[in-house]
């Protein structure tokens, strides 16, 4: 399964953890919980969906970009 895939289905997991948050805010918890480092450089923008669920097509462009890349973090 490639990271992207394990990506989704571990939004899916949090958000049936908690069922009462936007689907931003489970976004972006499930990044803080397997690739904090991915979400520290977010965290703030302009992309970040944790408290505006609309930018969420163009978070997931950029999730897709960082988990679908080979090399490492910094290469990103």
């Amino acid at each position: 399964m490639d990271e992207v895939s394990l990506y989704l289905d571990l939004v899916e997991r949090v958000l049936r953890e908690d069922p009462q948050q936007r689907e931003g805010q489970a976004h972006m918890n499930a990044l803080q919980r397997q690739w904090p480092d991915l979400a520290k450089q977010i965290a703030g923008t302009d992309l970040d969906p944790f408290s505006l669920d609309h930018r969420l097509p163009v978070y997931l462009a950029w999730v897709e970009r960082q988990l679908g890349s080979s090399g490492s973090p910094a290469d990103r």
